[in-house]
């Protein structure tokens, strides 16, 4: 019965929302805009919603919204909100809506329990990143972006080694790759930082990109005619681990826990913001 009645009022929820959703996605945020002054607020669902998979713990939930709030306010300190939205709509537009309708209760629920949070550092805005899944621990920002990025410190991240997407291989026909490929220089962490291919020198996440690699962090190997790179982890290492935060959500950790645990350097702060991004 309880079960019931949840379906019955998510489908009412659903029955709410979605006309305002098509208008969004029909029209443009532009004409939520135009009638009354915006507030992030009732976007955010949405943002948090294509950053985050909906299987994910409340905990971690909530600390992606944060995470989601902070950026968006950060983009807006030299854009303002149309064009932030423009933008966040037009990198999402591979929308699933079964998937999307399905667990968006759940991404109200984050922001609503963080409302106007962000976090901060002496007061002011940066871009936090996040991840999927780290290679064990996450990257020092200054050591690979440099001292501006001093905020983003190498985080022990451990857990992450218990995900099933840690170790991934990808197998290339020798055939299909330069003749001569070589890994250069890597970071503390292991992520390659250098490829060389026929002895020019390109990044190693563009490298990964190009190769469908699920991270920079990869070694290469030799199997007969084949060449096999074997990744770990998921995405860039910089900043919160999703894993690894779904994995202190589980043990209990809160939050606000989470983002103290990746971000040491940061607090978490309230603020309200008004349309055209001015504080």
């Amino acid at each position: 019965m309880k079960e019931r009645l949840s379906m019955v009022f998510s489908f009412l929820f659903l029955l709410l929302i979605v006309p305002y959703l098509v208008t969004i996605f029909i029209n443009g945020p532009q004409s939520c805009l135009k009638s009354k002054n915006a507030d992030p607020e009732e976007f955010l669902p949405f943002l948090v919603s294509r950053q985050i998979p909906g299987e994910c713990d409340a905990e971690t939930m909530k600390a992606q919204a944060v995470i989601t709030r902070t950026n968006f306010y950060f983009q807006m300190q030299t854009k303002d909100m149309l064009t932030v939205l423009k933008e966040s709509f037009q990198k999402h537009s591979d929308l699933i809506w079964f998937q999307f309708l399905k667990d968006y209760p759940k991404f109200t629920d984050a922001a609503e329990a963080t409302e106007e949070l962000v976090l901060t550092k002496d007061g002011e805005f940066y871009q936090v990143p996040y991840h999927k899944v780290s290679a064990g621990i996450t990257r020092s920002g200054s050591e690979v972006l440099g001292e501006e990025y001093s905020y983003l410190e190498s985080v022990d991240s451990r857990q992450d080694k218990e995900s099933y997407q840690y170790l991934t291989s990808v197998y290339v026909e020798k055939s299909r790759l330069p003749d001569k490929l070589e890994i250069g220089e890597k970071d503390s962490q292991g992520y390659v930082m250098t490829v060389f291919i026929d002895g020019e020198g390109i990044s190693g996440e563009a490298f990964a990109k190009e190769m469908g690699l699920a991270s920079s962090n990869f070694s290469i190997q030799e199997v007969g005619e084949k060449i096999r790179f074997l990744c770990r982890g998921e995405g860039h290492g910089f900043g919160m681990s999703q894993f690894g935060a779904d994995f202190l959500a589980e043990e209990g950790d809160s939050y606000k826990e989470i983002l103290s645990t990746y971000f040491p350097q940061f607090e978490l702060e309230r603020k309200t913001v008004v349309n055209k991004g001015r504080f």
